[in-house]
């Protein structure tokens, strides 16, 4: 039952390896006319992904009059010639600025810059012509400081969006608003219900002066609509305008009212 299964999944794998070594050959041709592109990485990537998957491709790239040679040294040596280990890092730092610049994001600049280092190590680890000597301790000493960091930095990274994610946005509170009539001391006497419902909600001044207090003390502050009969004295209004801007209250506007014919 499992070698079955295995027998299913062996093709979709070779058909991914190959489907990434033709993407690896398209981009190394691009490489091939933008300077800023590595050229050899591509085609290494694409023999290691055809070796997996065609053969015949694999072959054609060890062939190649160009590449052929370099492509044979990798395989048999690991060895990447120092230009293209040069190409590459100048082609990783445009891309970085490049990064930078759309995005505009810290985290995921930083994160792009810890992959890019430890791609340039491994290059670098690798020898540049044939029985080269390299430092092998130094790089691997490197090679294990870049995945430390950029483990703790992708951990850092899903606490930080995972925290900022649970923080709910507070919503916008509409302010109240509040209706204060200046009547004569009698209401006129048609309307006594009126009357007694003004009565009712009727309060002194330093009442007022104390509700306005705490009025201007709420968040946000609340509207404040100033409606006045025809037979309210002016010195009621300038007093209770007074009232409010010492209250702190800055929101204040005058209703009045068509005569009705």
């Amino acid at each position: 039952m499992l070698n079955a299964a295995l027998k299913q999944t062996l093709p979709i794998k070779k058909l991914i390896y190959f489907i990434v070594g033709c993407l690896c050959v398209a981009l190394a041709i691009i490489g091939m006319l933008l300077p800023v592109m590595p050229t050899t990485v591509f085609l290494i990537l694409a023999l290691a992904c055809f070796t997996r998957s065609n053969d015949k491709l694999a072959n054609w790239l060890l062939s190649h009059p160009r590449f052929g040679k370099t492509l044979s040294n990798w395989q048999t040596r690991r060895v990447i010639p120092m230009k293209a280990k040069y190409f590459a890092t100048f082609g990783m730092l445009i891309s970085l600025v490049i990064i930078w610049v759309t995005s505009h994001s810290l985290w995921l600049t930083v994160f792009c810059l810890l992959l890019f280092l430890l791609v340039v190590n491994y290059l670098f680890s690798k020898p540049s012509v044939l029985d080269q000597q390299t430092h092998k301790r130094y790089f691997k000493l490197t090679q294990g400081v870049l995945l430390a960091l950029l483990c703790h930095f992708v951990l850092a990274w899903i606490i930080f969006f995972k925290a900022s994610s649970s923080v709910k946005s507070t919503p916008m509170q509409q302010p109240t608003v509040i209706a204060i009539e200046l009547v004569a001391a009698q209401a006129p006497q048609p309307e006594v219900y009126d009357a007694k419902k003004i009565a009712a909600q009727a309060m002194t001044k330093e009442q007022l002066i104390q509700r306005l207090t705490e009025q201007a003390a709420i968040t946000p502050q609340p509207i404040l609509h100033i409606r006045g009969d025809k037979t309210t004295e002016y010195q009621n209004v300038v007093f209770l305008m007074e009232q409010v801007q010492q209250a702190g209250i800055n929101n204040m506007s005058f209703i009045t009212e068509e005569n009705k014919k």
